[in-house]
């Protein structure tokens, strides 16, 4: 998204203008004597540029050729300039353009056009700058694109249309950057991808759906690069996967739990490279049972995996600690900026205590098995999971 290109590109160039000569004294020079008709040819000795010189500057009716001989476009000038209609032609002799000149600068609305006649785009100008709704259509008649111009730049909120008609994207651009809310629908209208753009980078928690609507995956982003917590869900809707990112690599533990909640299996990642893999069955302890590693400080990742708070069967079984006494209070830190926060987060979303490794653990997982889930997404050996799209961003990451 880190462009403009759009199909009102043909407009913005000066498509008249392309085959007029660089200077008068270019037409002039073919010119015997001032107010004949002055002409340019192509090399093979065809056509090329028609018009009369009038005190050395071209005026009235000028015309352009293609090498074939059909006619190309034919404006009107003005002492030198180009001053009222001008239309450009297919080289069938079918209508492709045409605009309306003041001082060599478009004013109003150029439209453009399929060879068949159909209206291909549409976009108003200003003193020679684009300002207003442009719009372009497919050769169908329905609405293709919707961009909004003030002074020659894309400012607001653009949109794409299927060939159906139903709405396919929604972005906001302004000052040549993308900002804001950017969204893809599917052709049934459903939302496919919500995300925010600040400065053409992705910022703010990006989020995949089904076509039925369901939430497949989310990525929180920060500047462009995925920083927290990440989640992606069956098809069901169920929680599937949880896995923390540091500036775009995994880093911390990563959590695989089956649709009703168990867990399957876990895999640690430093540096985005996986460094140990556990197999197991369980659940992480309720709201109020949170793991911890001998200092106090707590998994903010086991509050966050079981959101229903049903502890598993070994924490029930567990002794509850005695209460322990209120500590004094301490200053309070400096407030961090969001990558010290989100980098904070992985590091205490992977202490979990010795404990809980052994009480939901079943076998340590192979290099194989975590090089094969790390790059492919396949499961440990003998592990088939409930059905859950995976997509290019989800892999990638």
């Amino acid at each position: 998204m880190a462009g403009s290109e759009h199909d009102f590109a043909l407009l913005v160039e000066n498509t008249v203008a392309d085959d007029v000569p660089a200077s008068n004294a270019a037409v002039a020079s073919q010119a015997s004597q001032q107010g004949k008709v002055a002409r340019q040819y192509y090399d093979n000795g065809i056509l090329r540029y028609e018009c009369t010189l009038v005190m050395g500057r071209e005026e009235g009716e000028c015309r352009a050729y293609y090498e074939s001989g059909a006619l190309k476009y034919v404006c009107l000038k003005k002492q030198g300039k180009m001053q009222g209609p001008a239309q450009h032609f297919y080289e069938s002799g079918a209508l492709f353009q045409e605009m309306y000149f003041a001082n060599d600068l478009r004013e109003g609305n150029v439209r453009q056009y399929f060879e068949n006649g159909q209206l291909k785009a549409e976009i108003p100008f200003y003193n020679g700058k684009e300002e207003g709704e442009a719009r372009s259509y497919y050769i169908t008649g329905h609405l293709k694109e919707v961009i909004p111009f003030h002074g020659g730049e894309v400012a607001g909120v653009i949109k794409r249309f299927y060939p159906g008609g139903m709405l396919f994207e929604e972005s906001e651009q302004h000052s040549g950057l993308w900002q804001g809310a950017h969204n893809l629908y599917y052709d049934n209208g459903q939302v496919q991808f919500t995300s925010m753009m600040r400065d053409n980078k992705l910022h703010g928690l990006t989020r995949e759906y089904s076509p039925s609507g369901v939430l497949l995956h989310e990525f929180p982003f920060v500047h462009g690069v995925v920083m927290g917590m990440a989640k992606s869900y069956y098809d069901s809707g169920a929680l599937m996967l949880t896995t923390m990112y540091e500036r775009s690599k995994r880093q911390g533990l990563e959590i695989c739990f089956s649709p009703e909640g168990e867990i399957l299996f876990s895999v640690t990642y430093n540096a985005g490279l996986p460094i140990f893999g556990v197999r197991g069955h369980g659940r992480f302890p309720s709201k109020g049972a949170v793991a911890n590693d001998g200092s106090g400080t707590a998994s903010v990742l086991a509050l966050a995996a079981n959101e229903d708070g049903i502890e598993s069967p070994e924490a029930q079984s567990q002794p509850r600690p005695k209460p322990q006494p209120r500590p004094k209070p301490q200053p309070r830190p400096k407030p961090m900026s969001e990558p010290d926060t989100v980098s904070r987060l992985s590091v205490l979303s992977a202490v979990v205590s010795a404990q809980e490794v052994e009480a939901t653990s079943s076998r340590r997982l192979s290099a194989q098995e975590l090089t094969a889930w790390s790059q492919e997404r396949r499961p440990p050996q003998g592990l088939v999971l409930a059905p859950w799209t995976k997509t290019g961003l989800t892999l990638a990451l």
